[in-house]
């Protein structure tokens, strides 16, 4: 029991990791039962003796599996891991796409949303043991095991599973490293822009203004290698031109963590990952070679040209 006075982390009861045949939500508007389920996942328990912010984190052996952070109110809590590792990056975009200008993007940005955006959800952890800490205002508090168990239904071994598990997290690494050299040149490209506006009519910024649009260019063109560019936020867009990397990765991501059966990828997954790899690592070279060298190169030009204006790598 837990004292009156101490925070307390109650041992969790194990969870069993089931596979949702179900997209949408069934009802039946003349049924006499109606109910709500309880959230998928394990619960976690705890008591607070008085409200405070708390972290709970789960972890397999030395890996940090997820971490969820609350406001715990004073007396018994509750809160479920839906046993995923943490979401996928939300990618927010900065700029119009062009050729589309009645888009207009809002001071905060924009969502990307394009055909094959990969699920936000992270991927399912394979059955095992895991360990829940709970902190209270940094400060932790307990631990306890936690148990994940397999559906005795399920076609596929606990093997197959950790094998899912290990290349959808080799994909979610990817897209991680892709979602920032996107953002990382919506900010680049969204600086170019501010600059354009801000070089007026002055004549002797008539290079400097050549050179940054030359540079926009080059820039819209490597970005596009890395999603489709044209997207104004509606899913149809992917259909109009070609989708890049990013919905190729995204497709063969959701491909294993959002149909058919826990089984292990198999061999031509493991091989279009093995050329989105390729394409990435080349795409990160093009990238890394333009931002140290164009770059530089543009605001060395503008400031021979008296111009302060420079953009931030």
């Amino acid at each position: 029991m837990a004292a009156a006075d101490q925070a307390h982390l109650f041992a969790p009861r194990p969870a069993y990791r089931f596979r949702s045949t179900v997209v949408e939500h069934q009802d039946n508007p003349n049924g006499a039962t109606v109910g709500e389920d309880i959230p998928y996942g394990a619960d976690l328990n705890y008591y607070l003796p008085a409200a405070a912010p708390v972290t709970l984190t789960i972890q397999r052996g030395a890996e940090t599996i997820r971490t969820l952070h609350e406001q715990g109110g004073a007396g018994l809590n509750r809160i479920f891991w839906n046993l995923d590792h943490e979401n996928h990056d939300a990618i927010t975009l900065l700029t119009n796409p062009p050729g589309q200008p009645w888009v207009a993007t809002p001071a905060q940005g924009r969502r990307l949303v394009v055909w094959g955006q990969p699920s936000a959800a992270g991927p399912r952890v394979a059955p095992g043991a895991f360990t829940v800490s709970l902190s209270v205002n940094g400060a932790e508090v307990g631990s306890a095991p936690l148990t994940v168990l397999r559906d005795p239904q399920d076609v596929g071994t606990t093997a197959d599973m950790a094998a899912s598990e290990a290349f959808l997290m080799q994909l979610g690494g990817e897209l991680h490293q892709l979602a920032g050299m996107i953002e990382h040149f919506e900010y680049l490209r969204q600086q170019i822009g501010v600059l354009e506006q801000g070089l007026g009519r002055d004549a002797k910024a008539a290079p400097v203004e050549a050179a940054a649009r030359r540079l926009e260019s080059q820039a819209e063109a490597i970005e596009g290698k890395m999603f489709n560019l044209e997207s104004t936020g509606r899913t149809e867009d992917s259909f109009r031109s070609d989708v890049e990397l990013y919905e190729r990765l995204g497709s063969l991501n959701n491909d294993l963590d959002n149909s058919g059966a826990d089984m292990a990828p198999t061999g031509p997954e493991i091989a279009v990952q093995h050329e989105l790899a390729g394409m990435l690592a080349a795409l990160a070279r093009e990238a890394n070679g333009f931002t140290r060298t164009q770059v530089p190169a543009f605001n060395a030009l503008a400031q021979a040209h008296g111009l302060t204006l420079g953009l931030q790598e």
